[in-house]
């Protein structure tokens, strides 16, 4: 762990640009994942869990 405050300040801006780099990648995946065209429009409503 950090021990001065200016490590802790770089170790806390670290942490909050790779939570943010994260939250980017997951976005993006969504965008893609719903730009897929989906034949079965039950399972987009949640009334039928998909067999995997």
């Amino acid at each position: 762990m950090p021990e001065t405050d200016e490590e802790r300040e770089n170790f806390y801006r670290f942490c909050v640009a790779g939570a943010a780099h994260a939250l980017f990648i997951v976005q993006v995946c969504a965008k893609i994942i719903d730009s897929f065209p989906f034949k079965n429009q039950q399972l987009l409503q949640g009334d039928i869990a998909p067999a995997f």
